[in-house]
């Protein structure tokens, strides 16, 4: 299944990508599972055809076999690793301050052995590889999912497989018995799913070790027909795709969450930019960080100018929706100090004589009276006094104000020239029109 090795390392390599940034910033077990996602990402380019012939050229016979392994043997480390670093900072988690859940003891137990475990195991299958097996020459023809059936009737493969499967079998179980148990205890859908899924595919998992495991010993002792193997193999792969693959969607479905989040918060930084520049420009000094005006003048600045305010400076993008929000309520109050008592009354005017009803015609007015206060700013048309009439609405949450403000910005980026000086006459202030 050439086809299904692609999809499952694609997936792991694009995972493996994106936990890189928080592997070098985070703790124990964000690192952990970091480890464990490349070191699988290697063991499966190394069931390719481009993996292993990036290590033929050592000529060492099935050199790649033994890579494999040995990414799969550091991937369950650094796994069961993850497992009991998340358990131990997961709220809940202990029965009483002294007395934690069976589980939590479990694996703990198993954190402390499972490096100098997977080290021996390392070991172990190493020596028997280059010293227990048959090292003639394997054919170039031959397929890397024989390897089974090259070494057939030598008592050193089972051994060799105890290494590999034995670990792999037990870390599957205890990984499987965690998830499964979180699953139940999950706030959210997403990390419901997530960990139910993983649960499954390690189940599946665990379920091909142990068929791998007894196959290997009835291979190293009474050789079967190829008829047999190949049966017996193509039923085995089956199961270790289903499982890899159910297991890594698992791994993703969590994150899709975190995805959408930021996806919909840079969305509504695009939304809101053009209004909060204008106005930061306008009043300037009274935000944390000064409108980019990288390469004025020139064709692509705006460009350029959006994506160095909307993806700079601030550690995420929901801080830095906040800050946008947050700093538009400050300019707001500067441009108040500069506009007329009645600029909003004849803002609204204007708005309803267009035709437009409840809140639109309350988002519109205000686009108009930030587009009519930001000039009178801009070309010094009026002292400072006191702030103006402008109605405000109190939001419980910081979506909502969001999702009011970008009413408000695309309002503000539909206003004409002329209507800003329509409504600057009404209210008996003099701007030229070349401003």
């Amino acid at each position: 299944m050439p086809s299904a090795s692609f999809v499952i390392l694609a997936l792991l390599a694009l995972v493996a990508l994106w936990r890189l940034p928080s592997a070098v910033r985070g703790r124990t077990r964000e690192r952990s599972l970091w480890v464990a996602i490349a070191a699988l990402t290697a063991a499966w380019l190394m069931r390719t055809d481009v993996g292993r012939d990036l290590v033929n050229g050592t000529g060492i016979a099935d050199f790649g076999t033994l890579l494999k392994h040995i990414a799969t043997l550091v991937a369950w480390c650094g796994l069961l690793k993850y497992v009991t670093a998340v358990d131990r900072c997961t709220p809940g988690s202990l029965a009483s301050p002294a007395v934690p859940h069976r589980r939590v003891r479990v694996t703990a137990y198993a954190n402390r052995w499972v490096v100098p475990a997977a080290a021996l195991f390392i070991a172990g299958l190493t020596v028997v590889f280059f010293f227990g097996l048959d090292r003639t020459p394997i054919p170039a023809e031959r397929e890397q999912r024989q390897f089974l059936v090259w070494h057939a009737g030598e008592p050193a493969t089972a051994l060799y497989m105890f290494f590999v499967y034995g670990c792999w079998a037990d870390v599957c179980s205890l990984c499987g018995y965690q998830w499964a148990a979180a699953a139940r205890q999950a706030r959210t859908t997403a990390l419901r799913v997530g960990l139910t899924l993983m649960a499954v595919g390690i189940g599946l998992l665990m379920v091909y070790a142990l068929v791998r495991l007894a196959w290997s010993v009835l291979v190293a002792f009474h050789p079967p027909s190829f008829a047999t193997t190949n049966r017996q193999e193509k039923a085995t792969d089956l199961l270790l795709y289903a499982g890899s693959l159910v297991w890594v969607v698992g791994l993703i479905a969590p994150v899709t969450h975190t995805v959408i989040a930021r996806c919909r918060a840079t969305r509504d930084l695009l939304a809101l930019h053009g209004l909060w520049r204008d106005l930061a420009l306008a009043a300037p000094g009274l935000t944390l960080y000064r409108p980019s005006t990288l390469s004025a003048g020139q064709r692509l600045a705006r460009g350029l100018n959006t994506v160095r305010d909307v993806f700079t400076h601030d550690p995420s993008v929901h801080v830095r929706l906040a800050r946008f929000v947050a700093e538009s309520h400050d300019l707001l109050h500067e441009l108040r100090r500069y506009a007329p008592e009645e600029l909003y009354e004849r803002a609204e005017h204007l708005a309803l004589h267009q035709g437009y009803t409840g809140a639109q015609a309350e988002a519109v007015a205000k686009g108009y009276w930030f587009a009519a206060a930001r000039l009178i700013v801009m070309t010094s048309a009026r002292p400072a006094g006191t702030p103006a009439p402008f109605p405000q609405k109190y939001w419980e949450t910081l979506s909502q104000e969001t999702t009011w403000l970008r009413r408000v910005a695309a309002a503000y980026e539909g206003v004409s020239p002329s209507e800003v000086f329509g409504l600057l006459d009404d209210v008996g202030v003099a701007v030229s029109r070349q401003s």
